[in-house]
């Protein structure tokens, strides 16, 4: 690596790993995000609550230098860093910090590798998502909010009063909306 850039940076672990990976990373002292979900799995004698990874086999880490980079690598259950061509994916704080607030205070939120139809494109004016863009979808017979994270060809899904919706008609919030 010639010159390290500090920043956000996607890991793939092993399948199921991604809570050993989260741990062993916080006894190194690296940061990293694992959003989570509760879900309900049912048991042969009774329906458990578990966390379960938002996006399963990715782990957000926060390199502060090389030897972080290097020391990630080493960590038992890590597969590989996500790369774009030859280069790194860097994760924006900005994306951290909106699947932080969307797993916080969403409410039914889950991950879909489903790629969606476009819909209609709106901007979320109240609440804890105030100022993200979101596509409409119908979705199990509910309408409910796609806020993209294109990064992992995910969608977080999470349903929305459509009050708190405001329509996009600038064409220039649009075209940044579409770049994302």
């Amino acid at each position: 690596m010639s010159k390290f850039a500090s920043g956000w940076y996607l890991i793939y672990t092993m399948s199921q790993r991604e809570k050993k990976v989260a741990q062993l990373l916080a006894e190194r002292k690296i940061k990293y995000f694992l959003p989570t979900i509760k879900e309900i799995r049912l048991r042969c004698d009774r329906k458990k609550v578990i966390d379960t990874p938002l996006f399963p086999s990715y782990v957000f880490v926060n390199l502060e230098n090389q030897e972080d980079f290097f020391t990630t690598q080493a960590v038992d259950g890590f597969c590989c860093y996500v790369r774009f061509g030859k280069q790194l994916a860097r994760v924006d704080q900005c994306l951290i910090d909106q699947i932080d607030i969307a797993v916080c205070y969403g409410h039914n939120v889950n991950a879909s590798a489903e790629q969606f139809l476009p819909g209609q494109k709106l901007l979320i004016t109240y609440g804890p998502l105030s100022g993200l863009f979101c596509e409409v979808v119908k979705y199990k017979g509910t309408r409910k909010l796609v806020v993209r994270v294109g990064l992992l060809q995910r969608n977080i899904m999470m349903e929305v009063l459509p009050e708190y919706l405001d329509v996009v008609n600038d064409p220039l919030m649009l075209s940044n909306m579409e770049a994302e």
